[in-house]
């Protein structure tokens, strides 16, 4: 049960005939060997040490059969046989080995991993990933398939940090069977694909896993509307986040409060409208753990110039200049009634696609069935990039304005 793995010994072998190489090749001009047996040491020593902080490789060893093997210094015991390593901290060195090794020949390389996690406990899996992402030559790719949530999680962060460099592939309803292949293109990491992410890892047990922070927010729970808009603006951006709603601003409050006894490692926060509220009314709120807008409402948001442009804009419906400077005076018209100006200006456009006077690329009006469904419409034409996005994430995440 204990004897050395086969791979870790292939790849100590590789890493003291680097040794020996870089030596005899003279590439360090006139660094020891010692020095550069060092040098080889610390990258391992260092990778192993966020995962591990007490574990510490101090020595390189003969690795063979009925010799003395890689030695540690674990917590206070110095000399620590890589034999007497737990599966877990031997899984997690190998894989730590072997990049070490390997990316000094394969720098032009496709790595391949099936499961990283085996054996790993669930604590460490994030990190594990996170070092062997650090060890990745800069001119090679790591693909990876897990279960693991842990795994997830940290490629998201990283896929946070630099959307360019992380992806993520869906399998899910695909046919391989089929004789003329499959196209699988990068998935949207949204709220959708978070949970269907978790279902393929817990199975039943999904729908138990909290996500990391939850917005109680306003509008009946059977319409849910206020909670359908913040899903569609920052499901992309936050797949780790639900709002749901659970009526007006005195049902936030308490829920807010109810649930933060129930759960109390979780991130509960309420979301209700500005409407008329004072300064002080506002500081109120935040102090209760209640997030204010800093417009009256959400209406006021979707009907932003930029949002507006936008649906002038859709490829579904392209209209005329002169629709989006209407819907805008209809807008500013009924400015301190947001909910009656997306009203007003559903109206207009029923009223005129009826006449026939929506011209240019008009392919259909996309609206929705009544008020809630055109503005729902337009809470996806909501982009990051959009200031009114931007506005919006600090009203709710950040510490928004008074």
């Amino acid at each position: 049960m204990i004897d050395n793995d086969e791979a870790a010994e292939q790849n100590y072998m590789r890493l003291l005939s680097q040794v020996l190489e870089g030596v005899l090749e003279s590439k360090k001009g006139s660094m020891t060997l010692e020095e550069f047996r060092e040098e080889i040491l610390v990258k391992i020593q260092d990778s192993v040490k966020l995962l591990f902080p007490d574990l510490v490789l101090n020595k390189l060893r003969s690795f063979s059969a009925g010799g003395e093997t890689l030695r540690f210094d674990k917590g206070g015991v110095e000399g620590f046989a890589y034999d007497n390593l737990s599966g877990g901290e031997k899984a997690a060195f190998d894989l730590i080995l072997d990049f070490v090794v390997k990316r000094q020949e394969f720098d032009d390389t496709v790595f391949c991993i099936d499961e990283p996690e085996a054996h790993i406990a669930v604590g460490i899996q994030g990190k594990l990933l996170d070092v062997i992402y650090r060890l990745v030559p800069d001119n090679c790719q790591l693909w990876i398939a897990t279960h693991s949530i842990g795994m997830m999680r940290k490629a998201y962060e990283l896929y946070k940090k630099d959307s360019g460099k992380v992806v993520f592939l869906d399998f899910d309803v695909r046919d391989f069977d089929n004789q003329k292949g499959e196209v699988i293109e990068p998935a949207k990491m949204d709220r959708a694909l978070w949970k269907r992410m978790h279902e393929v890892v817990l199975d039943d047990l999904a729908d138990l896993v909290s996500p990391e922070m939850l917005y109680i927010c306003e509008s009946t729970p059977e319409k849910s509307f206020d909670a359908k808009c913040y899903n569609k603006i920052f499901s992309s951006e936050y797949p780790d986040v639900e709002f749901v709603s659970v009526g007006g601003k005195k049902e936030v409050k308490k829920f807010v409060s109810i649930v933060q006894k129930a759960t109390p490692g979780q991130k509960i926060f309420g979301v209700r409208d500005r409407d008329n509220a004072t300064p002080e009314e506002v500081q109120k709120a935040r102090d209760e753990g209640v997030r204010v807008l800093s417009r009256v409402c959400i209406e006021a948001y979707l009907l932003d110039d930029d949002v507006l442009t936008a649906f002038c804009r859709d490829p579904r419906h392209v209209l005329p200049s002169e629709t989006l400077n209407a819907i805008k005076g209809i807008r500013d018209k009924n400015k301190h009634n947001p909910k009656r100006a997306a009203g007003a200006i559903r109206g207009y456009l029923i009223d005129e696609h009826k006449r026939g006077h929506l011209i240019g690329e008009h392919k259909g009006l996309q609206i929705g069935d009544d008020n809630a469904g055109f503005l729902l419409h337009l809470a996806d034409l909501v982009t990051p990039k959009m200031p009114i996005y931007q506005e919006l994430e600090r009203d709710i995440f950040g510490n928004g304005n008074m």
